[in-house]
């Protein structure tokens, strides 16, 4: 399977860059950061940087969707989130997402709309 990992933040870059002990030498750039591969048992991912923010993790996902026709992409990395069940380091597989910033720029209006969305 062809995979590309995407890791938004800066500090979660530099460590998996570490963890994997990349060769700066083997680093390339793409419009939104640094790119590489690196063989992993089987496979051979394509792990790239986007730097923080949607709009940008958003933009260097398409990206990677037009230059590596990857079959999958994971986003490697932390997320926001509320819930007594989660801790630290559980692995979360999301099913349906929100977009906090949306709900307290546009309060009660968007509010509804998500009430709207949850019924369905």
């Amino acid at each position: 399977m062809k995979l590309a990992i995407e890791i938004c933040s800066e500090l979660e870059w530099k460590v998996l860059k570490a963890l994997l002990r990349v060769n700066h030498r083997t680093l390339k750039n793409q419009p939104y950061g640094e790119y590489f591969s690196k063989r992993l048992g089987n496979h051979k991912p394509i792990f790239f940087n986007s730097g923080s923010t949607k709009t940008r993790a958003s933009g260097a996902c398409q990206f990677a969707i037009d230059k590596w026709h990857p079959e999958a992409i994971i986003n490697l990395g932390t997320c926001g989130g509320v819930a007594q069940n989660i801790h630290k380091l559980d692995i979360i597989l999301a099913t349906r997402t929100l977009q906090y910033d949306v709900i307290q720029r546009f309060g009660k209006l968007f509010q509804s709309i998500i009430c709207t969305l949850e019924s369905i």
